[in-house]
């Protein structure tokens, strides 16, 4: 055991966070080049980026969009540029404007934006990992950095409607550290309580489910920023600053719109209203979410089907064992260091807070718990510098994870060829824009289902106008025909008979998965035709 334990020792001291964070971005490079392309195009991972357009250019703004009124900058003439919520009242489209510099570069393409969004995956993991090594040791943080990376829940976030979420933790672990920084050295200037502030805001703003994150962070603050309240009001303030625009976006809503503010969230991430709180129901929702996200992947066979292995079982007791006895014998322990009591307490009062958050609000959506995932393996690696025999026992846990996690994606990928994506994950919705941009180019587009347009007004940078109806509506298809004379309608699979029936098409292009589900129809109508 002392031999191990030397060995150990040499490691963590030949191993700094350059080499840790080199490693980890290789590992992450590797995740984000496997199947690059796959899944398709899915229209909420597209939905923030299709702001990118509108806030560039007049025309782009005036295209449909998935926006809530009243929460624009500038407002005026139905001009909707600028925007502060992305669509929902519980997220803002932060990467859109982190990212303009980029496609402005790169340009707008399913690659430029898998690029991007693995780009933000990897600062978020960076920055998590420098957090865990600089409270612990980059061995540590190595291992932690390694568990989020491979997590396929993490690794298909990416590559779907999770994107939103992943700013959240980036901003949260800016924070932490800025917020570390001021504690060690009191003697720093105010700028590090400045930052740590506003990416506290940013983090909140990014996505409600930053606050449960905040909270216990900003709760830390008070206490070890008590005895210098200039630095304390600057942290608070900074906060504020960074989160003001979304303040002011509510209270425009609120003025103009109340009725918006009344239903908010309920379509999309609590449960029916007609299930209490309190009941067994609401328990066994948020248990499955729990248990998808830490357990079962069930994101990730969301998006590609069903995959031939299953380690619910072993993860959840790896997961909760490794918590369990770390935050056990730290306490335990009087000689351990404050600033990983802090950690402890920090990690323990967010993951209370967190659950209780999502069981009261009736969460049911699994991507809500990938903050939690993350900071679930941050305390894993943390876990390893226990003291005697539970340290290999912990290196073993944190093993499993890693194993499990790279089998399930192996598996994982293999169901993602079959398919090519499941539903609106599919690749078929990443070729709309460039056939409708190029062969079909004398068609005017129509999208007759939900999230369509997103992907096309991203990837063509809002430069070919179209129109958007929820469903077929026959009388404004005509409409359009007559003004447009050439069509091209695009209809999911459940509304294709109501197009096929009610008009005479010069062609259909059918698009389906790999495995031959059927998906949706593109008709081509003119009004040249017979």
């Amino acid at each position: 055991m002392i031999e191990i334990n030397r060995h150990v020792k040499a490691w963590s001291t030949r191993l700094g966070p350059g080499r840790a964070g080199l490693v980890l971005a290789m590992l992450w490079a590797i995740m984000t080049l496997w199947n690059f392309e796959l899944p398709g195009l899915q229209m909420d991972e597209a939905n923030h980026y299709a702001f990118i357009p509108g806030i560039t250019s007049d025309s782009a703004a005036r295209l449909h969009h998935f926006r809530l009124p009243d929460n624009y900058l500038d407002g005026q003439d139905n001009l909707r540029r600028f925007p502060i919520l992305g669509g929902s009242f519980y997220n803002s489209p932060v990467i859109a404007y982190l990212g303009l510099p980029y496609f402005a570069i790169a340009g707008h393409s399913v690659a430029s934006l898998r690029i991007f969004s693995a780009l933000i995956g990897l600062a978020t993991i960076l920055s998590v990992a420098l957090l865990v090594g600089r409270i612990f040791d980059w061995p540590a943080a190595l291992l932690a950095g390694t568990i989020i990376a491979t997590d396929p829940t993490h690794v298909f976030s990416i590559r779907s409607q999770g994107i939103s979420l992943w700013p959240a933790v980036l901003f949260w672990a800016l924070a932490a550290n800025f917020l570390l920084t001021a504690v060690r050295d009191q003697r720093t200037s105010a700028w590090p309580v400045i930052a740590g502030g506003a990416c506290l805001g940013w983090s909140v703003m990014s996505y409600f489910v930053g606050i449960f994150l905040a909270l216990p962070l900003v709760f830390t603050a008070l206490v070890v920023l008590r005895k210098r309240p200039v630095h304390l009001a600057l942290f608070v303030l900074a906060g504020l600053l960074a989160y003001s625009p979304v303040i002011y976006a509510l209270i425009s809503i609120n003025t103009h719109s109340p009725e918006l503010l009344r239903s908010f969230g309920i379509p999309d991430w609590a449960a029916r209203e007609s299930v209490a709180v309190f009941s067994s129901e609401n328990l066994t929702r948020l248990q499955t979410i729990t248990v998808g996200a830490f357990g079962a992947h069930d994101f990730v066979t969301w998006i590609t089907g069903k995959v031939a292995v299953e380690f619910t079982v072993p993860r959840i007791f790896a997961f909760g064992l490794a918590t369990g006895l770390l935050l056990v014998l730290a306490f335990l322990h009087r000689d351990t260091p404050t600033s990983r009591r802090v950690f402890y307490w920090l990690s323990g009062a967010t993951l209370a807070l967190y659950f209780s958050a999502l069981f009261i609000l009736k969460a049911t959506s699994l991507h809500h718990l990938l903050p939690i995932t993350m900071l679930a393996a941050a305390v894993c690696g943390g876990a390893i510098t226990a003291r005697g025999l539970v340290r290999p026992l912990v290196f073993a846990l944190c093993g499993l994870l890693v194993a499990t996690n790279l089998v399930f994606l192996n598996s994982a990928h293999k169901r993602l060829i079959d398919t090519g994506g499941r539903g609106y994950h599919n690749e078929s919705y990443s070729l709309i824009a460039p056939l409708l941009a190029g062969p079909l180019a004398g068609y005017h587009p129509v999208f007759t289902g939900w999230g369509f347009h997103l992907q096309f007004l991203f990837l063509t940078d809002g430069r070919v106008p179209y129109t958007f109806m929820g469903a077929p509506q026959n009388e404004q298809i005509n409409e359009l025909l007559n003004r447009h004379g050439r069509l091209a309608i695009v209809v999911p699979v459940v509304d294709r008979a109501r197009v096929e029936e009610a008009f005479t098409h010069q062609h259909e292009l059918r698009f389906a998965q790999r495995n031959g589900v059927e998906l949706f129809s593109l008709f081509l109508l003119s009004i040249e035709q017979d």
